[in-house]
């Protein structure tokens, strides 16, 4: 505001002190600026999707927006880039979502002894017999223990099973069992007890009925596999399952006879 120069106090319309001129200037700089400003902001509200004219001074240079085009089809255009963005990061996120649950098949590890037959040993040599009774080999698996740990090929199978029983290559060889290699296992109880729980033989676990079977571990080298076996008699008998907790019980409880007595 302007204010008195005189020292008298009196005020005189038609000249103004210096301090006072400076002041009245950057007042009305800053009214103008604030003109301007709600200008822009009307016609920015009240012309939507129209040109845009900006005027804006820096360091007293003006720099102009003029006439900027919103063409209604770029907006579409965008739309659909962006849901076409959106769309494809949906479908990577599934994809990758299934994948991560996806997990390889199981192999199939329940044995029917229902369906399998019921005769006893084949007329041999060699002839296997179990606690001195003789048996037919109906059923062989063989798993790994550990995780990491593998079988052999199938071709290799039987000169790895004559480190447990020698000879037992020639009654395989002869009895034709089923044969079922089974994923990694992670201990030997824990074999043993999916062994017989999928395949469980008839009766009270195998006693009163022609079926028995044997399962543990079985150590060459350093490394350790699991094997499980079912057994079929000519006739009914006590012998029932048998859980092996080392390797010399194999030897104790299987016998083979090279030569027919």
């Amino acid at each position: 505001m302007r204010g008195p120069c005189n020292q008298d106090g009196s005020r005189k319309l038609h000249h103004a002190c210096p301090g006072s001129a400076s002041s009245d200037a950057r007042d009305d700089r800053d009214i103008l600026s604030h003109v301007n400003e709600m200008s822009f902001l009307s016609r920015v509200l009240s012309r939507p999707l129209m040109n845009i004219t900006r005027s804006r001074r820096v360091e007293g240079e003006a720099i102009m927006l003029d006439q900027l085009p919103l063409d209604p089809m770029y907006l579409v255009v965008a739309g659909g880039l962006l849901l076409f963005v959106l769309l494809a990061g949906m479908a990577v996120r599934w994809w990758r979502r299934g994948a991560k649950q996806e997990e390889p098949p199981q192999p199939e590890l329940a044995i029917d002894i229902g369906a399998l037959d019921a005769h006893g040993p084949p007329p041999g040599p060699p002839r296997l017999e179990i606690y001195g009774m003789p048996v037919r080999l109906a059923v062989l698996v063989i798993a790994p223990a550990g995780r990491q740990g593998e079988l052999p090929p199938p071709s290799l199978l039987p000169a790895l099973l004559e480190r447990m029983v020698p000879g037992i290559a020639g009654v395989i060889a002869l009895h034709e069992p089923m044969i079922r290699r089974w994923p990694a296992q992670l201990s030997s109880q824990g074999f043993v007890q999916s062994f017989f729980n999928n395949v469980a033989l008839p009766g009270s676990r195998g006693r009163g009925t022609p079926w028995c079977g044997a399962a543990g571990r079985l150590q060459i080298g350093a490394r350790t596999f699991l094997v499980g076996m079912i057994y079929a008699a000519d006739k009914p008998n006590g012998l029932g399952q048998f859980t092996v907790e080392h390797e010399s019980q194999w030897l104790d409880m299987l016998r083979i006879r090279k030569q027919s007595d």
